[in-house]
């Protein structure tokens, strides 16, 4: 078993490149030296391209559904998401440890410089009995893992897969649902967008410009972004959060994503 701090041998030829629809990026600048203005709802600046913005409106509503998780409300519930310090007490003491696989399947999983943690990351919630089985599972596609190493019960993150690019990852969540549905316990975390009924993941980019977590998906942008410092401390301290604060983050990661990341973030009927 190897360690996820080595780096996944990944093939080349198999590199995601940004969608080939000519965009004029958006002015990030512009962008953030009045995000909270009134003009605030046109968080795309006047100067990018249509399709840009129509594809932002359109993976943030998209994204705002899904983070409902609407295949997944049927399963059943993890008991022990109710309780955190019997919850993991009883998963570490289970014969199989915690543990990090480094997969090399280059079919199902593809990621920008062999970074794991740059591009789409799936969660499962799996009930202690059924560990083992999701586990051998998972080390037969030979995809990149983890198990219970940073999650806890409560979040539902029993088991975390790296996958990378959009597409890999659709493919990758109907694998697993299909074969190992009966095994999913109904995900806990709503900041993560549902792919398939009990796989839901998020959208994370390099630490150094991102934060670790956000919602509706995403790992939202960070300080170095907002010029400002403040526009981020008036998201999330002293001067409160609501919905349009929240609202105007989400769309202004997306946007970031998409300029930075193109079809490895997302690809839809728009840029087909």
């Amino acid at each position: 078993m190897s360690s996820l701090s080595e780096s996944p041998k990944i093939d080349q030829e198999s590199e995601i490149k940004k969608d080939s629809i000519p965009i004029q990026r958006v002015s990030f600048e512009r962008l953030s030296q009045d995000c909270f203005g009134k003009e605030a709802v046109s968080f795309i600046v006047d100067e990018a391209e249509t399709n840009f913005r129509e594809r932002t409106l359109f993976i943030y509503n998209y994204f705002l559904e899904e983070s409902e998780h609407p295949r997944s409300q049927n399963l059943k519930i993890n008991p022990y998401s109710e309780d955190e310090d019997s919850g993991s007490a009883l998963y570490k003491s289970l014969e199989i440890e915690p543990y990090g696989y480094n997969g090399s399947n280059p079919e199902l999983q593809s990621h920008i410089d062999n970074n794991l943690n740059i591009g789409w990351k799936l969660h499962l919630n799996v009930l202690p009995e059924d560990v083992m089985v999701v586990s051998s599972f998972l080390k037969k596609l030979n995809v990149s893992h983890k198990y219970f190493r940073g999650g806890n019960t409560p979040d539902g993150k029993v088991f975390t897969v790296y996958i990378g690019s959009y597409e890999k990852t659709k493919e990758v969540s109907k694998l697993l649902s299909d074969n190992i549905r009966d095994l999913l316990c109904k995900p806990m975390d709503h900041a993560e967008i549902e792919f398939n009924a009990g796989v839901v993941g998020r959208f994370c980019g390099p630490k150094v410009e991102y934060r670790q977590y956000g919602s509706i998906g995403l790992s939202y942008l960070g300080k170095l972004f907002y010029r400002n410092q403040n526009n981020v401390e008036r998201l999330t301290g002293s001067f409160g959060f609501n919905a349009r604060k929240k609202e105007i983050w989400q769309k202004e990661t997306i946007a970031s994503f998409i300029d930075k990341y193109g079809n490895y973030f997302f690809k839809d009927n728009l840029t087909n």
